[in-house]
This record gives C-alpha cells, structure tokens and sequence, in this order.
C-alpha cells in the first residue's frame, strides 16, 4: 500500500507537530490512547523531517501525519499554520 505525500513548508509541518504533541496527555485522558500514540508518532516523524531542512524549505510529509497533527493539534494553536496545511491537503485531494 502506498502512502500519498503532500508538499508542505518544513515551519508548518514543525508547529503543527508541536502543537499535536502538546495534546497528547488530553488525548489519553479522554481514553484515545491508541490515537494519542498515533499522534505522538507522527509528531516526532515530522519534527525529524522538518529538523532536516532549511527554513522555509518545503518537505514532503505523509498524508495521514499531516492530517493527525492538524486535527488533532491543542484549540487552535498557530491557526495560519492549521490553514496551511488544510490548504495542501484539500490541493493534493486528501481532505
């Protein structure tokens, strides 16, 4: 099975990350633990993607990550970042 990626900048993908893995305890207070561990899997994928480019650097993420740490980020967090990977995940046809 192949995994659809999806162009974002690295900046986008490292908030976005960041802000999902802030919400990992709520998440396993809420009884989602398999989903909490999913989200902090993800997060760490992309903070090691993004860690390796330069700046504004687009890289090329997994769909499934970049959907987990948009919708699954703390309440509204960085909302221009959330709106850009939207943006890029409805142009690649993923949302």
């Amino acid at each position: 099975m192949v995994t659809q990626s999806v162009p974002v900048p690295a900046v986008v993908a490292a908030e976005l990350a960041r802000a999902a893995r802030d919400n990992i305890d709520q998440l396993e207070e809420r009884g989602h633990t398999n989903l909490a561990e999913t989200v902090r899997q993800y997060s760490a994928v992309l903070l090691f993607q993004s860690s390796m480019a330069d700046g504004g650097e687009f890289i090329s993420v997994s769909a499934p990550a970049l959907q987990a740490v948009t919708a699954h980020r703390s309440y509204n967090p960085k909302g221009e970042y959330a709106q850009c990977a939207r943006h890029f995940l409805e142009q690649y046809n993923v949302w």
